[in-house]
Parts: structure tokens; sequence; C-alpha cells
């Protein structure tokens, strides 16, 4: 298992958005509610990938990518998607259980470290189109 790849691993992003489509239509503001998300959404995630990928902390368990990189490919990817930064912030949680910082106490945290996605300040270069927040209920639009 590589420890630093740029490409999640086989089924990861399956994980991942089936971990979200689980919760995205849920109110996921205050830490509690995403504390209770967490396990419906690892439940969703591990019902596609049962394996680990994780080989410490700061690997993810189902993308095998270390935080920075998932979440720069979580912003890429969430443009098809459209989850809420809530539905986001429980998928940090998922793919990083161990991590040392409690991210479900820290919801701010994803439009912070989008703003230093989007220029070019998060281990990437800035992306062409900007990732930027959802509102529940924009994956419905398209038919997600």
């Amino acid at each position: 298992m590589p420890i630093d790849q740029d490409a999640p691993a086989f089924q990861g992003p399956e994980a991942i958005r089936a971990a979200g489509q689980a919760v995205n239509d849920q109110q996921l503001e205050a830490p509690r509610q995403i504390r209770s998300a967490v396990n419906i959404a690892a439940l969703a995630a591990s019902r596609v990938k049962s394996r680990s990928e994780s080989g410490g902390w700061q690997i993810g368990r189902y993308t095998g990518l270390r935080i920075a990189k998932f979440q720069n490919w979580l912003y890429d990817a969430n443009r098809a998607w459209r989850f809420t930064d809530g539905t986001l912030c429980v998928l940090w949680c998922v793919e990083f259980p161990d991590a040392r910082s409690d991210y479900a106490s820290k919801p701010h945290l994803i439009k912070s470290t989008r703003t230093e996605y989007n220029k070019g300040r998060h281990q990437a270069a800035p992306p062409t189109t900007p990732s930027r927040s959802y509102q529940r209920g924009d994956a419905a639009l398209l038919g997600q």
C-alpha cells in the first residue's frame, strides 16, 4: 500500500460517495448532529468497501489518501456530488476516525480549508474551477 498516493484506492470514491449520500439530507451544522451522522455514514461506506487502507491516523480509511490530499480530492469530487459542508465534515470524520483534530467540533474548517485550497495554499495548485459550498437539495437538482 503506497503511503502518499495521488489517487484514491480502489472503491474508495464509491465508499465516500455512499457515505455522503446516506447523510446529505440531514441538518449537519452542530457538532452533535455531525457526530450522530458519522455512524450512519461509516456504515454506508463500509457496505461498499470493508477493507481499510489506513496505515495510521493521517492515512484515509477508504481512499488511502493523506489528509490534505483527501480534502483536496473531496472538494474536486464535490463539484459533481454537491454535498453540504456539514456532510463534508462528516466525511472527514469517517475517513480519518483517529485524526488528531476533532473535525466534528470544528465544522468551520470546511470553509477555511476550501478557501486555502481555492487560493492554491493547501498542498496543491489552485483549481481551475473553484470549489464552492452547497446547500441541502442541491444534489437533487442533478438527479442524484
